[in-house]
């Protein structure tokens, strides 16, 4: 079993000694063992290191302190809040993709077109396609 200091865990995945004594106090995640030759240093072995990635990674997917401690040594929770991390950001995007759809429509009906010409599209198609995209707007808008 490796020990790894704090240092060297702060090098190996990138976080501050600020953070992970932060995750200690917070009872998240607490060192494997703490030496006391003549000073305190904390160590961590690699079940430590592994749980330190897995918080990461889901306090990058936006799960909270309290949804991590749980999720943090035991695989179901972990699973589990991944999968309804996962169930919540698609509902927020599918949210995101309607206020897109809103904000792209009206963009298009104050002018501005949304169908540009490229090396598949001239001019022509593209201001054929805005106008209808403009007439379908006014029908629905009606």
């Amino acid at each position: 079993m490796s020990l790894w200091t704090i240092r060297e865990v702060m090098q190996m995945v990138g976080v501050t000694e600020s953070a992970l004594r932060y995750y200690h106090a917070k009872g998240i995640l607490s060192p494997t063992k703490q030496e006391t030759s003549g000073r305190r240093q904390w160590l961590y072995d690699d079940e430590a290191i592994w749980d330190l990635k897995r918080l990461l990674l889901l306090r990058y997917m936006g799960v909270t302190m309290d949804e991590a401690r749980a999720a943090i040594g035991d695989e179901e929770s972990y699973r589990r809040t991944i999968m309804d991390t996962l169930a919540k950001m698609k509902k927020e995007r599918e949210k995101l993709d309607q206020r897109i759809f809103v904000a792209e429509v009206l963009e298009i009906s104050s002018g501005t077109d949304l169908i540009t010409p490229d090396e598949n599209l001239d001019e022509r198609e593209a201001a054929a396609l805005n106008e209808l995209i403009r007439e379908y707007i006014r029908q629905i808008a009606e």
